[in-house]
């Protein structure tokens, strides 16, 4: 790395810029504008604003230890000056102050922190705390206390009179203080702080103390101090048609000893701080010399010190070999003699024919264990076991034969059994009726160790005759318009209702015509491309079919409840018109067809004494195929249909009235 010379000064520059302000102008585009307006210029500053780029540039000044032959020593005293300079500028290329240098400002409250080491120029480096140490002393200038200017003070007391305790010199309203961070020294701004366009002011000169040794390996104890702050400067001139702010960063270099004692470059076994008082630098011990305890004895191995990429002395074990013949660590094993070879390995030679006992437990009696070849040998123990399920091993840590069940070794080929591997009754297989839901909710089902999976009638379901009738059969039955008809509709709703159908209640049919508590305006509908009205239709359909059979389509329809919720919640948009509508009105066109929704599929009916074991293809059937699906002499029982009342239509005319008119699901606008 290049050093600077001994008043060197280290620099760095940053501003906060408008979104789309260009590059920053210097200082002579200025100039040329002056002699180019002459004293226009001045008539319109009063008169116009510009967009105005706020920029600083930051500048930190050190008294000493700026150069590798000049370094820091201990104890030694410094002063760090920190600089500012406005470059604050109208940016504003199609005007004609582009560039001019404009005032700004450091508010009060403002501060500036201040790093004062770290390892290297940039925000974020690895910080060297203790290297210096921050001076309160009474500032030049102060009157009036008990010390005399440039003396050390103590913030907490009153000593310096006319100005507080902190920095060497500052400007009025400047103030510097100790942190909780003993590393960071705060330029605090307690009043504002103005700058002229283009000027440069000191902030503040504090005095700080050489304490400490910077880390190796860095040459001639290289290291940096830095202040930084994220919105510093903020511009105030008239030009400017919105003030805008900058940060403030700078750094500097400086040496400082590298060591003072053996202690400071590391493991003094291994290093050492020499050339003290010349140019202190750590060096390494040379390699191999001896160092430490020895971590692990019997390894054929020493420590010893070893040098690493920094050039750094690392003590670190099996650096050096121990003498030939040194015992070393034994194997275990009562037929080997353990001595280091020359090599420092640990060799282990191998004795043999001599009695001995390998202290295994899974390898038979010790009376009958010999040394071969070196190991001490004897038969194996038989871990076996009659449970044919059991893996069986032999465990030398836990002293035993162990039986691992493992229930992949059991299958008993029925589906809904559980079967598992018991390492005292071999394999065990419990049913698990849960495995047996068919989807019918009509069904008791079970697991049959033997059968498999038996669906037996719920009696619950049962009701004398099922009506089902599909939505045109109840829209043209709803009404009396022809002599000798009657109202179906109104006799469903009698027996079963009032019928409670996505969010609507229906207690009428034709004679109500035109109110949603009619069940034609839920049957005739326009329901092209109209889902929702669609499942409100099948909805009404199927509450229809049970009311008239005394039957709960709760318990009957699997998934009735859910989609009855389902039409409600799209009613008053709490729920999209899109989620479920499919596979209700699959269910719901089933059961209106006269079937059950079974493992998925739509059953017609079942085979003729099928108790619904097995494969869901065994319960579904239709009676206009039965032989097919049930096999020679086998019927397909249909699901009941009840008998209703021989009538002739009753409602076709109100029917269409009703798909007519501005009825839908939740108004009769």
């Amino acid at each position: 790395m290049a050093r600077s010379c001994a008043q060197a000064e280290a620099f760095v520059a940053s501003s906060r810029r408008t979104a789309t302000a260009p590059a920053l102008r210097i200082g002579w585009i200025v100039a040329a504008l002056a002699l180019l307006l002459g004293t226009t210029a001045g008539a319109t500053r009063a008169q116009a604003a510009y967009p105005c780029s706020a920029s600083t540039s930051g500048l930190i000044l050190r008294s000493a230890g700026g150069m590798c032959a000049s370094s820091l020593v201990p104890g030694q005293e410094l002063d760090l000056t920190y600089r500012l300079t406005n470059v604050s500028i109208v940016d504003d290329p199609s005007g004609p102050f582009d560039g001019t240098l404009v005032a700004a400002v450091v508010d009060t409250g403002t501060t500036l922190i201040t790093t004062l080491a770290q390892q290297g120029p940039d925000p974020g480096e690895v910080e060297f705390p203790g290297v210096l140490t921050f001076v309160p002393v009474c500032p030049i200038g102060s009157t009036g206390g008990s010390l005399a200017p440039g003396d050390p003070c103590d913030p907490l007391n009153d000593q310096c009179g006319s100005r507080q305790c902190g920095c060497v010199t500052s400007p009025v309203g400047v103030g510097c203080h100790r942190t909780a961070d003993p590393n960071k020294v705060e330029v605090a701004m307690i009043a504002n702080i103005s700058f002229a366009p283009g000027q440069q002011r000191t902030l503040a000169k504090i005095r700080v103390k050489v304490t400490g040794s910077v880390p190796p390996p860095a040459a001639c104890g290289l290291f940096y101090s830095r202040f930084d702050d994220g919105d510093f400067l903020t511009t105030a001139d008239a030009l400017c048609e919105t003030q805008v702010s900058s940060g403030a960063q700078a750094s500097a270099d400086l040496s400082a000893p590298e060591c003072q004692n053996d202690a400071d470059c590391g493991d003094p076994q291994c290093n050492a701080c020499v050339d003290v008082g010349i140019n202190n630098h750590c060096e390494p011990r040379a390699a191999n010399t001896a160092c430490g305890a020895d971590a692990a004895p019997g390894d054929c191995l020493l420590p010893g010190c070893a040098i690493d990429t920094d050039n750094v002395g690392v003590c670190q074990q099996n650096q050096n070999n121990a003498p030939q013949d040194t015992p070393c660590a034994p194997d275990d094993n009562v037929c080997t003699d353990d001595v280091c070879d020359a090599n420092g390995v640990c060799q282990h030679i191998g004795l043999g024919g001599l009695p001995c006992d390998d202290l295994l437990f899974c390898t038979g009696t010790p009376s009958g264990d010999v040394c071969v070849a070196g190991n001490c040998e004897g038969p194996p123990i038989d871990c076996s076991d009659t449970i044919a399920c059991t893996a069986d091993t032999c465990s030398e840590d836990l002293k035993q034969c162990l039986h691992t069940p493992s229930d992949a070794a059991c299958n008993d080929a029925i589906a809904c059994t559980i079967d598992t591997c018991d390492v005292g009754q071999g394999c065990v297989s419990t049913p698990d009726d849960t495995r047996c839901d068919d989807g019918d909710p009509c069904t008791i089902d079970t697991c049959d160790a033997t059968l498999g999976c038996v669906h037996e009638p719920d009696a619950s379901c049962q009701c004398e005759d099922v009506c089902r009738r599909g939505p045109g059969y109840w829209a043209t039955h709803s009404g009396t318009e022809k002599k000798n008809s009657i109202d179906v509709g109104a006799l469903a709703i009698a027996q079963g209702g009032p019928l409670q159908v996505c969010g609507q209640v229906i207690t009428s049919t034709s004679n109500a015509l035109g109110s949603l508590s009619s069940d034609l305006e839920a049957l005739c509908v326009k329901g092209e491309g109209e889902r929702q009205r669609q499942l409100y239709r099948q909805l009404v359909t199927a509450a229809l079919n049970c009311a008239i059979s005394g039957c709960d389509c709760s318990k009957i329809i699997a998934g009735f409840d859910e989609c009855n919720a389902l039409c409600a919640g799209m009613n008053d948009g709490q729920v999209p018109h899109t989620v479920g509508i499919g596979r209700c009105m699959a269910a719901l066109n089933c059961f209106n067809d006269g079937g059950r929704m079974i493992y998925g599929s739509c059953a017609l009916g079942t085979c003729e004494g099928d108790k619904h074991t097995a494969a869901p293809d065994e319960i579904v059937c239709n009676p206009d195929d039965e032989e097919d699906q049930c096999g020679p002499g086998r019927k397909c029982e249909p699901f009941n249909h009840c008998d209703l009342p021989q009538t002739s239509a009753g409602s076709p005319n109100a029917c269409n009235a009703a798909r007519q008119n501005t009825c839908t699901i939740d108004s009769c606008d």
